[in-house]
């Protein structure tokens, strides 16, 4: 599993209603798999790097 489907993951599974703000940068209660790719597609490299060690993601072995 790559970097963004553990981040995809973790938004549909796990992630509590302030992490899912801080992903999508405003409350979305209502999104889908296609929402969260359409947003990992636009977001940038760093935002993103910033995200994956906020939410605590696991890195061994991923180059971010």
């Amino acid at each position: 599993m790559d970097i963004e489907e553990m981040m995809m993951d973790f938004i549909l599974h796990k992630a509590n209603n302030e992490q899912i703000e801080q992903f999508f940068g405003y409350a979305n209660h209502d999104f889908s798999k296609e929402d969260i790719e359409d947003n990992l597609s636009q977001m940038p490299d760093d935002v993103f790097d910033e995200l994956v060690k906020e939410f605590g993601l696991p890195t061994d072995g991923v180059k971010l």
